[in-house]
């Protein structure tokens, strides 16, 4: 009866088996540890049965130890998740590009500035003309000029109240061949000045005024986002080490499991050999061992994505040494005190310092100043000029040989012939029916940011909630999966001291501690749950968006809610 007893049990502890891996989804977190409960120690007894026969000893396995498959020709390399974080603000390449996004902003704000830098222009010219000569008195029939002009000025938009200004220094000299000029070669020089003032429309902002204003707002931006950029890197991170940590678990325990299929297919051949079996009863044991087999394959499989996954955020280039070695997650999560979870005071400190809140109200910042603007664009132009002319005249007369250049120059700084101008122009478009339009719509987007901005509050307060709630619940699942775990490994104990006193057999002694190994895995994913939703919650107050790596690389899911061992649930969303 006891061999048709344990025939009946082999499709049970070998799906048991192959289903008892679970996935691991969390982040770090620190504080006091408390490690998950230890094995028990295998002793140095051989347990037998009533018949005398030696079997194998109970599995002392312990989850949280595995390690990676050996890879032929490649270093294996151990990380703590501190290390891990490290190198990847080290070296992550979309993070090295973030970086670049404040320093780009810069040039941007280098340029909106440059357009209220001074312009400078300095030109000549030299003119030679004939001409006929119309007055018999020039002495010539063909009048020859020669005039050379050298001119400089200097212009400049002014950062206050629109005004700009422009001054110009002008002068020239002519040389003829006609006997009836009073100077010959003349010389003239000339000062110019003219300021204007806008007094309507753009006078309180202006298109350049308000790039400038813009291009602040969005360096301000771009540190808020580099800062996004560097914490959801680091929560991938987490995700990625503590996925890869799951995957080499689960490849342990399907070997384990494959080990077990092996062990029972071995033993009903056994009894083959002996007769006590018929041949066709190996043939449900042989499936469920090539079932293990596949599964076992699938775990490998599922580590080499979720290692390729984790070194992607790790590694600065595929010629980086880190790129080619077997990584070795060395951290075991660990919880603390039970936590004290203020979700009111975390969603009143993520309102004002998170950083979606904070983008969301620089944004507003640019859409009014577009606003202003645009209002701006609605007033009529009314503009003041004013400005002086200041003229000189050189050159030799017939009352002074001596006279030059010199002369002409002196006579512009010394003010001795200003000219002062002062006007206005006024300038409207009748209806403004172009910039009215504009300026509903710069409107409807304005209303439209600020209710965005009620959208992103509504999602933080929620997302904080969310995560607030989620610390609380995964911290009684911890505590409810270590108590699974603690009565499993007391009904394993009393399996084997009811083997070695002949009450039970081994397949029962190792289906028990194939249980407790899968409620001790159901625990380490629980605990590990705890610890990221620690961090997250710490994030999110915090950080706004989502870190970029997802457990288990997006496609694959790990633990998919299956259960393993009493019925527990791993994985599925905790």
């Amino acid at each position: 009866m006891m061999k048709r007893f344990a025939k009946r049990q082999v499709p049970a502890v070998v799906m048991t088996a192959a289903m008892m891996a679970g996935t691991v989804s969390a982040q770090q977190t620190t504080g006091s540890a408390t490690p998950a409960p230890q094995a028990p120690q295998q002793t140095g007894q051989q347990p037998q049965s009533l018949s005398g026969g030696q079997l194998a000893p109970v599995d002392t396995y312990v989850v949280g130890t595995a390690k990676p498959p050996q890879v032929p020709g490649s270093e294996t390399a151990d990380l703590t998740l501190e290390q891990a974080i490290q190198i990847a603000l080290d070296h992550n390449l979309s993070l090295q590009v973030a970086k670049l996004n404040p320093e780009i902003q810069d040039y941007a704000l280098k340029g909106a500035r440059a357009v209220f830098m001074p312009n400078f222009t300095a030109n000549y010219n030299y003119r030679n003309q004939t001409a006929p000569s119309t007055n018999t008195t020039e002495g010539v029939l063909n009048n020859i000029t020669k005039t050379d002009t050298y001119n400089t000025s200097v212009n400049q938009a002014l950062p206050w109240y629109g005004g700009s200004y422009n001054l110009s220094f002008n002068n020239s000299s002519v040389n003829s061949n006609s006997k009836t000029l009073p100077r010959n070669p003349s010389f003239n020089s000339s000062l110019q000045f003219q300021y204007t003032q806008p007094i309507l429309q753009n006078f309180g902002t202006d298109t350049n005024r308000t790039n400038i204003a813009t291009n602040q707002v969005q360096r301000q931006i771009t540190d808020i986002q580099l800062v996004t950029t560097i914490e959801n890197t680091k929560a991938s991170v987490r995700s990625a080490y503590w996925t890869l940590k799951a995957a080499i678990e689960k490849i342990e325990i399907n070997r384990r499991a494959e080990a077990l299929a092996q062990q029972l297919l071995d033993n009903d051949k056994t009894q083959v050999q002996i007769g006590t079996m018929a041949q066709i009863d190996t043939a449900q044991p042989e499936a469920q061992l090539a079932s293990a087999q596949g599964q076992t394959l699938a775990a490998q499989i599922a580590w080499q994505q979720a290692e390729l996954t984790f070194k992607q955020l790790l590694v600065a280039g595929p010629d980086d040494p880190l790129f080619t070695k077997t990584i070795n997650p060395v951290d075991i999560p660990d919880i603390g005190s039970e936590p004290n979870v203020n979700i009111q005071g975390a969603v009143q400190k993520a309102l004002t310092d998170r950083t979606d809140i904070q983008q969301a109200l620089k944004n507003l910042e640019v859409t009014d100043l577009n606003l202003k603007l645009s209002k701006n664009a609605t007033r009529p132009q009314l503009n003041v000029q004013g400005g002086f002319t200041n003229a000189g005249l050189g050159g030799p007369t017939s009352a002074d040989l001596t006279s030059g250049y010199f002369d002409a120059f002196s006579s512009v700084f010394a003010f001795t012939q200003p000219t002062w101008t002062i006007g206005s122009t006024l300038t409207y478009q009748l209806g403004m029916a172009t910039q009215k339009a504009a300026l509903a719509r710069a409107q409807l987007s304005y209303d439209q940011q600020k209710a965005n901005l009620k959208v992103t509050q509504l999602s933080v307060v929620s997302d904080v909630t969310g995560a607030g709630l989620n610390v609380q619940n995964t911290y009684k699942q911890y505590q409810a999966a270590h108590a699974a775990s603690v009565a499993q490994l007391a009904a394993t104990n009393a399996e084997q001291t009811k083997f070695t006193v002949g009450l039970s057999n081994n397949f029962n002694v190792v289906t028990q501690q194939n249980n407790l190994t899968s409620d001790r895995l159901a625990e380490l994913n629980a605990l590990i749950n705890y610890v990221n939703a620690l961090a997250d919650y710490d994030r999110k107050q915090r950080v706004g968006g989502s870190s970029s790596a997802t457990v288990g690389g997006g496609s694959t899911t790990t633990g998919g809610g299956s259960t393993t061992g009493g019925g527990s649930t791993t994985g599925g969303g905790l």
